[in-house]
């Protein structure tokens, strides 16, 4: 890294929250769609940092990792997930929610990018870093109109896990 790009992350850094919300014995309905949904936030940057899934009960293709436009999402029945902050414990909350949807939108949102599609077999875990470097780029969403999903490519799957996502100015 170089010494500018160093000097600009520790003048920031006190200014970048960390958060991550858990899931557990999480599952969709019988329709195949956006099981999770990270959404932007206006005057925010918010990257997506680490996902991690395991899948114990069956094995599944696809899993999709995208990055999408929120603005279509308007089915499903979503449930807003507690984020617990990571950096400086008891600070602000989260401006970004992330949403399990029990049952799957029909409609997603316009897919912007695709960012990863993997197949993971019965007990296997998914364990991806976005942007491992210190002030590495991530996954970025810069507005409240962009989100990232987690799309599932099957039906009634119970997964466990977590994703991790920072907020900045």
């Amino acid at each position: 890294m170089s010494n500018a790009r160093l000097a600009h992350y520790m003048r920031n850094s006190t200014q970048i929250r960390t958060y991550r919300a858990a899931f557990s014995d999480a599952t969709g309905s019988t329709t195949i769609g956006i099981l999770f949904e990270l959404s932007g936030v206006a005057d925010k940057k918010v990257t997506l940092r680490h996902i991690q899934i395991s899948k114990p009960n069956t094995a599944f293709t696809p899993i999709k990792i995208e990055r999408l436009s929120t603005l279509s999402i308007s089915t499903g029945t979503p449930t807003n997930l507690a984020p617990v902050r990571l950096s400086n414990p008891g600070g602000s909350t989260s401006l970004s929610t992330l949403r399990h949807f029990a049952d799957i939108p029909v409609t997603k949102g316009t897919l912007l990018n695709q960012i990863q599609e993997i197949d993971l077999t019965t007990g296997e875990v998914l364990n991806e870093h976005y942007g491992e470097e210190i002030g590495g780029p991530g996954v970025v969403l810069v507005d409240s109109s962009h989100a990232i999903g987690i799309d599932i490519g099957t039906t009634t799957i119970v997964f466990n896990g977590y994703i991790e996502w920072t907020e900045e100015p």
